[in-house]
């Protein structure tokens, strides 16, 4: 993808032929169709936490949501855990996948952490586990499976968790600029110290709010991260092996359009 959007040529030389060495692609394919085909081989043969991750965005979020009205982000850091994909659109979810090349080790831990901070969260796994994560998690968490067909089935809806949330930890997940604008729309006013005394200062105005008030004011602002409109587009052009993997990468508006223009030509050999 990188290389896509910088048009490296040379780089994508050297991808593109040991793409074709694999044997799975037919003379003359295309960027978007040796996606697809590097896709299906994964399908068949190596369940990984992409094809899960992938699969959620679409069937999850994409059909529901318009990506102009929520804020999607892989990998979002809360306490000691990177939540898989974090979604906020009016409230927060998180999706924490699981698949068969996993163990359930850290799981707990991670939702130790996801309990301080999403009002929704779910676990997305595959048959095998079910049983198991049932017996690890509050009956408040969700259960998606991915099932034989790529499809996800839902096994338990998630509850709100909002009384659970610790309004230090939604502080922490917030950029200087978001929560010193928290303060300042609430307070009417930001703390006159010196930058290295702000954050403790904003801190202790910030737990003064409810946990309802300071969970919605944390969702608003993580939603100012909003994708640009290039950046939309680029998702929604872009064939299904790819669709989350342009989630991880904010390029932009010119790099979006070199990424759309490679799609449909042949691999450099």
């Amino acid at each position: 993808m990188d290389s896509l959007a910088e048009n490296n040529s040379e780089k994508l030389k050297s991808i593109s032929e040991d793409i074709i060495k694999s044997g799975l692609l037919p003379s003359g394919s295309t960027y978007s169709q040796a996606a697809e085909i590097c896709y299906s081989y994964l399908k068949k043969n190596y369940k990984n936490e992409y094809l899960y991750r992938n699969t959620i965005f679409q069937e999850l979020i994409t059909q529901n949501h318009s990506l102009y009205e929520c804020i999607t982000i892989p990998e979002f850091r809360v306490g000691q855990s990177k939540a898989d994909l974090a979604v906020f659109n009016g409230t927060s979810t998180v999706y924490e996948i699981k698949t068969e090349l996993d163990t359930l080790n850290r799981l707990k831990s991670q939702l130790e952490d996801y309990y301080n901070f999403f009002d929704l969260i779910y676990v997305v796994t595959y048959s095998g586990f079910v049983d198991l994560v049932k017996q690890l998690t509050k009956k408040t968490v969700g259960i998606y499976v991915l099932d034989e067909k790529d499809n996800l089935s839902l096994i338990r809806k998630a509850t709100s968790n909002k009384k659970n949330i610790d309004k230090r930890v939604l502080m922490a997940s917030l950029r200087k600029k978001e929560y010193t604008e928290i303060i300042l729309n609430e307070f009417g006013g930001i703390p006159n110290v010196p930058n290295t005394k702000i954050y403790k200062e904003c801190e202790s105005l910030f737990m003064s709010l409810s946990k309802e008030k300071a969970h919605n004011y944390m969702v608003r602002a993580l939603f100012s991260r909003k994708l640009l409109a290039s950046q939309i587009e680029l998702i929604e052009m872009m064939p299904f092996s790819l669709k989350s993997l342009s989630l991880t990468k904010r390029y932009s508006t010119i790099q979006c359009n070199n990424i759309l223009q490679f799609l449909s030509k042949p691999l450099i050999v």
